[in-house]
Parts: structure tokens; C-alpha cells; sequence
């Protein structure tokens, strides 16, 4: 990262700063596994005012770090660590609250291009998806409007195209 001498502050061509990285990463680890409004809804702020600014591999990266904060919560709270939709309703579980979860599950899915494959529906048109459990989101629509719980039914995907592969984007 280079420096302005003149002010002391990075300068950043790529992807957010260090700092700012370093900010919601705090963020996310004490945000996950709450039930305030403000942490449920904090992947709902970054999709909306940082996804776009994060380089593709600070985004793997920061899916991978939400994934290992749920399981360290799941794991110190003796707790199941749910990752899919596929939660049990006879489990007692006070981690386990499957909307809050499932918000946390789509972020990082979103977050993570690795995981992205294009679907063909059945009015034959393919969407570029991420999967959380057995539900498919259209990333686009996710990335406009995060907070709506908005998937393609199975039976409307004909089949998966292939794997997203990033083009010439390998910031």
C-alpha cells in the first residue's frame, strides 16, 4: 500500500483499505451469532455500501471469516453449527435461530465467487446464482435488494450451466 506523504493516509487503487477492512471484519465478528437489529442487518449495509468496493479475493476472504466466526460461536455455545436451511424444529438450540442465520449464510455465499454457477430456468434463461442449503439466489437481485428472501424455486431450474469463473477481475 503506498502512502501520501502529505496527509499520512493510504491511498487505495484497488478494493478497500486496510483499515476499513480491518473495521468490518470487528464488525462482522461481533455481529454474528447477535439478534439486535443492527447485527442482523449489517450484511444488508455492506452489501449495499462496500460489496462493490471489495476486491474479489477480500470478498473470499471475508466469507471464509464469517464462516469460521459462526462455527467458533456454534462451537463455545455447545451448539450445532447450522449451515444450510436444513434445520431441524425439534432442536433447543439458542444459537439456532434460522432467519438470523440464514442472513449471515446468504452474505457469505454472496460474498464468495468461488461458490457462484450460472442455472438455466425453465423459461430458458441462465442467472448467475449462489446456493445457501437448498435455495438458489439470482446474485444480482441479492446484491439490489438484500434484504428480500428471494430465490428460484427448484422446480423452475433446469439444471446448473457451469461455474462462474471470473474474467478478467483477478484483483
Amino acid at each position: 500500500m503506498m502512502m501520501d506523504m502529505t496527509n499520512s493516509k493510504p491511498l487505495v487503487s484497488d478494493g478497500i483499505s486496510a483499515f476499513e477492512y480491518e473495521v468490518i471484519w470487528m464488525a462482522i465478528r461481533y455481529a454474528v451469532g447477535k439478534n439486535s437489529i443492527s447485527c442482523v442487518t449489517l450484511p444488508y449495509d455492506l452489501v449495499k455500501n462496500v460489496y462493490h468496493r471489495f476486491t474479489r479475493r477480500q470478498r473470499i476472504d471475508v466469507s471464509a471469516d464469517i464462516m469460521r466466526e459462526m462455527e467458533r460461536i456454534a462451537r463455545f455455545k455447545g451448539a450445532i453449527p447450522v449451515l444450510n436451511n436444513d434445520v431441524p424444529s425439534d432442536v433447543d438450540n439458542e444459537f439456532i435461530d434460522k432467519s438470523h442465520v440464514n442472513v449471515w449464510l446468504k452474505f457469505a455465499a454472496a460474498l464468495n465467487d468461488d461458490e457462484h454457477v450460472f442455472v438455466r430456468v425453465v423459461d430458458n434463461a441462465v442467472m448467475k446464482v449462489f446456493r445457501v442449503g437448498d435455495r438458489y439466489y439470482v446474485l444480482d437481485d441479492y446484491l439490489k435488494e438484500p434484504h428480500r428472501e428471494r430465490y428460484i424455486p427448484l422446480e423452475n431450474i433446469i439444471g446448473e450451466v457451469g461455474k462462474y469463473v471470473q474474467e478478467a477481475d483477478a484483483r
